[in-house]
């Protein structure tokens, strides 16, 4: 009984811990402006990340990466994603010029600075990278976080489509493995894109079993979430006619602000398990 009550108070510490961050710690308003951000530089970081993922031969992923992270829009998942592409496609990163390629990459590092300004409220820390590091850290995370991500897509890709790999499936156990692991895959990709930014970008030490276990909580959350809105997409038919054309793009900004609440409150997990402390706190911010 003693373990049982213990279990139940630890679970409440969580759920009214997570709850001050959203309402004290103001990640919804936070999430709104992030949506901002994201729209303006969704186009530029996906030219970016296309123009590095070419050297990896892997740039023809992106198109279904963008299906599985907007699969939860339903129907208008292939419209958004073909129209990205277009706009990605039609971005010439070699013929730009100078004054272009640094607009492009200052774009993407607003993006980035936006974000690890939100990191950095949720670690209580107040003093931001200098812009020298901004720039070093941010294009690391640029670089790194989208090959891995998108090779591992690719090769999963690649590994379905060859001869070995089909005859192995055909036999078992390995058949049950590979579709086992085609469900899970998605959610371990997710998961460690989701901690690999927990670790990095905040500008402080973050541990690699907090920044996990958050990226865990946000992939799980963000899978589920996924699963709700799709039918909540399949449900909506009113918006199509009170809006029009432009149902596809709220549609898409809620997605884009639910995605952000759930990044959110994935570092918001990360700091409580690095500062167990904090959850025995009944305010955010202590006020004297």
């Amino acid at each position: 009984m003693v373990a049982d009550g213990q279990w139940r108070v630890w679970i409440w510490r969580w759920i009214a811990a997570l709850q001050r961050e959203l309402t004290e710690g103001g990640l919804t308003q936070r999430a709104a402006a992030l949506v901002y951000c994201s729209l303006l530089s969704l186009a530029p970081l996906l030219a970016v990340s296309f123009s590095l993922l070419k050297a990896f031969g892997v740039h023809n992923q992106i198109q279904p990466f963008l299906l599985e992270m907007l699969a939860p829009l339903g129907n208008q998942a292939g419209e958004i994603s073909s129209r990205i592409i277009g706009f990605v496609e039609n971005v010439q990163v070699g013929v730009l010029g100078f004054v272009g390629l640094a607009t492009l990459f200052y774009t993407v590092v607003s993006l980035l600075g936006q974000v690890e300004e939100s990191f950095n409220h949720i670690w209580r820390i107040r003093q931001p990278r200098p812009w020298v590091r901004r720039f070093s850290d941010y294009l690391s995370v640029v670089l790194v976080g989208p090959v891995l991500l998108f090779a591992g897509v690719g090769i999963t890709a690649s590994m379905s489509s060859s001869a070995l790999a089909q005859r192995l499936i055909a036999l078992e156990p390995f058949g049950t493995a590979y579709y086992l692991a085609g469900l899970v895959l998605p959610y371990v990709l997710v998961s460690a894109a989701f901690a690999f930014g927990y670790l990095f970008i905040p500008n402080t030490k973050v541990g690699l079993k907090p920044a996990a276990i958050g990226g865990v909580a946000a992939g799980l959350g963000w899978k589920l979430s996924g699963s709700l809105f799709t039918r909540f997409v399949a449900d909506s038919a009113e918006y199509s006619a009170i809006y029009s054309g432009f149902a596809v793009v709220l549609v898409f900004m809620i997605w884009i602000y639910l995605s952000w609440i759930i990044v959110l409150l994935g570092g918001a997990v990360a700091f409580h398990c690095q500062h167990p402390s904090y959850l025995r706190m009944g305010r955010r911010n202590l006020r004297l």
